[in-house]
């Protein structure tokens, strides 16, 4: 018990020591070029319902309540990391390809990029379709 309970000491102190000196992140993917990206504005509601429009203004996509949660979720994640900074919640997004297979949603106003790939085949999905689909 006594060892475990050193453990948890000798861990708690490194990450402390990190945090102090603000050591990089290392365990982030390595940057892979783009090779796809599309801007989008994505406003969503709280029951999951979300509208996705392309710069021109034209609708991508319209997913009713429940149908587009995931996406729901990353885009209030996004507003409260804008609003904690005071920028305005409607700036468009970056959704990007990086390289085959990774898929990530950047924010110019805040300057965070989200690895969607972390969420599961099925939440990623929902975004690289997004890649695809013609405005209407």
């Amino acid at each position: 018990m006594a060892l475990l309970g050193l453990g948890l000491f000798c861990i708690l102190l490194l990450v402390a020591w990190a945090r102090l000196t603000d050591r990089p992140l290392e365990a982030r993917p390595v940057e892979a070029a783009i090779s796809r990206e599309r801007i989008l504005h994505i406003t969503s509601d709280l029951g999951g319902a979300a509208q996705v429009t392309d710069q021109a203004g034209a609708i991508v996509a319209q997913f009713a309540t429940g149908e587009a949660v995931f996406i729901s979720t990353v885009m209030r994640v996004l507003e409260r990391e804008r609003a904690k900074h005071g920028f305005a919640s409607e700036a468009p997004v970056h959704l990007r390809k990086r390289g085959e297979a990774r898929l990530t949603i950047f924010d110019p106003m805040t300057s965070r990029e989200i690895e969607l790939n972390s969420f599961g085949s099925d939440n990623v999905a929902a975004f690289a379709a997004l890649l695809e689909m013609n405005a209407r």
